[in-house]
C-alpha cells in the first residue's frame, strides 16, 4: 500500500465495518483515527498492509502483522488482522491471493505460525473453509451491563 491509496483503503475499511464488523463500532471519526493509525505504520517492519486492484479498480485489501509472545510456542506468529473482497469480487481469488502475498511475507519475517481475527459468528467459517482451526473466542460486553451485573453481584455478598 502506498499513502495514496488511503482514499481507497477508507472507502474499503468503511464497507468492512460498517457492513461486517459489529463490534468494535466504527463512525467517521473512528475510521478517520484508522485511516491515521494506517499511514503511521504503513513503514513499520512488523506490519502489513495491502490492496489488490483489478486494473484501476480496487478488489479488497489485506492487513497483517508479525507478533512475538513473551511465552509459549509458537513464538512468533503472522497475524491476519483484516481481509476484505469487494462484493463484486467475491469468490474469484482475490482473498487467497491477498493471503498467499500476506503469508510470503510472514514466513520471511521469521513466523513459525499463522493466525487469524475472526468475528466470531460472521467470518470465523471463512477461516476455518481455509484450514484455520479456533483457538480462542474473545468477548465483550458494555460496561453498564458488566457494573449491573458484577458490582450487584458484589453489592449481594456483602449485604
Amino acid at each position: 500500500m502506498q499513502s495514496s491509496d488511503i482514499g481507497v483503503m477508507a472507502k474499503m475499511m468503511s464497507d468492512l465495518y460498517t457492513d461486517i464488523m459489529e463490534y468494535p463500532r466504527y463512525d467517521d471519526g473512528e475510521l478517520e483515527k484508522l485511516m491515521f493509525g494506517l499511514l503511521e505504520n504503513m513503514r513499520h517492519p512488523n506490519i502489513i498492509n495491502l490492496i489488490a486492484f483489478d486494473g484501476k479498480k480496487p478488489a479488497g485489501f489485506f492487513i497483517g502483522h508479525l507478533a512475538q509472545r513473551k511465552s509459549g510456542k509458537p513464538s512468533l506468529v503472522g497475524v491476519a488482522d483484516d481481509l476484505y473482497v469487494v462484493k463484486e469480487k467475491r469468490g474469484a481469488d482475490v482473498g487467497l491471493k491477498l493471503l498467499g502475498e500476506g503469508l510470503k511475507w510472514a514466513v520471511a519475517g521469521g513466523a513459525e505460525a499463522i493466525e487469524a481475527v475472526a468475528q466470531h459468528g460472521r467470518t470465523d467459517h471463512r477461516w476455518e473453509s481455509l484450514g484455520f482451526k479456533p483457538y480462542a473466542v474473545q468477548l465483550q460486553m458494555p460496561l453498564d451491563e458488566a457494573q449491573t451485573i458484577f458490582l450487584r453481584h458484589q453489592n449481594a455478598k456483602s449485604a
